[in-house]
């Protein structure tokens, strides 16, 4: 996925040495919605897909962060 670059706090791989779990430090807080909204869009009708927000709750859970 080229539209968004990230540099990874940590990752763990497999015994087939595909990624299993990565961990992203993020600032601001809505970069993180960005992410998880563009990786839901990627993985879209797999399985992967139920681990990321739709554009709808990131927008939900930014204005609701933005307002504390």
């Amino acid at each position: 996925m080229d539209i968004l670059r990230l540099k990874l706090a940590g990752h763990a791989f497999n015994e087939a040495g595909q990624t299993a779990r990565i961990v992203v430090n993020h600032r601001p807080p809505r970069s993180v919605l960005l992410w998880s909204q563009l990786m839901g869009e990627y993985f879209a009708g797999t399985r992967y897909a139920q681990y990321f927000v739709s554009h709808d709750a990131a927008e939900a859970l930014y204005q609701a962060t933005k307002q504390r």
